[in-house]
């Protein structure tokens, strides 16, 4: 039953398909959870995934009883590679005012990537952060879970992460000098991003920490930051009579 194409449906969201071989190596590394469901063409309804892997001659192993065992042996599964993409929060707050909320759209990019990654979901990284005021609430909600799971210090509710992060971008089409207060969108990620490295730090100890800036992050906050600089100035200067 090699060709059989299996679904998996996890806290509300269907994944896949997968074959049987990406099965076993997904219960032989943890990745399938005590709480998901599965169905392929053929059966009646969805049932406990670990019942449709022994059907499939997959023995469940215990990485598959505890989802919480899960968590913690994919990420060591990926070498020590973080569950979520994170910076500390001076360089969170620093690259996002300064880049005029470029990195805030880089940080749910490479966070969506790591979500794809991990679960397998068919997404598309790119568009979901250009859409980030859209998609906000699902990636707030992972980290959310994730921290649930693991026993990881709470964020506020995903719910209001997003409606904060979304009233704050959109808050650039206010009149001068109000549309600075915009600048604040950082404030909601870093919520998240404070309960993220919490995850990191605990189920994948040996990820490094990204509070150091590169060249790339310099260079990006130089431009961003004169440009700033330049929009405040002309706020200030009187209008041509």
């Amino acid at each position: 039953m090699t060709s059989t194409a299996v679904f998996l449906a996890r806290e509300g969201q269907q994944l896949g398909p997968y074959t049987s071989e990406d099965l076993a190596r997904m219960a032989a590394s943890g990745q399938i959870l005590e709480s998901d469901h599965a169905w392929y063409e053929g059966m009646a309804d969805w049932q406990n995934a670990a019942v449709v892997l022994r059907a499939l001659g997959i023995a469940p192993t215990p990485a598959t009883v505890s989802a919480a065992t899960a968590t913690a042996d994919d990420a060591t599964v990926a070498g020590g590679q973080p569950l979520f993409f994170t910076a500390s929060t001076l360089k969170l707050v620093l690259m996002s005012v300064l880049t005029l909320g470029l990195y805030e759209l880089y940080w749910f990019y490479r966070n969506w990537v790591l979500i794809k990654a991990r679960t397998g979901q068919d997404l598309m990284p790119f568009w979901r952060a250009f859409f980030a005021p859209i998609w906000s609430y699902y990636c707030f909600k992972h980290i959310e879970t994730t921290a649930a799971e693991n026993n990881a210090p709470a964020p506020p509710s995903a719910g209001l992460l997003a409606c904060g992060y979304f009233i704050l971008q959109a808050l650039w089409r206010l009149p001068d000098p109000y549309w600075l207060i915009s600048a604040l969108s950082f404030v909601p990620i870093a919520m998240a991003n404070t309960t993220a490295i919490a995850i990191n730090r605990k189920l994948a100890k040996d990820a490094p920490e990204n509070d150091k800036f590169s060249g790339w992050n310099w260079a990006c906050m130089v431009a961003g930051g004169l440009v700033l600089v330049l929009a405040v100035v002309g706020m200030l200067l009187p209008d041509a009579a």
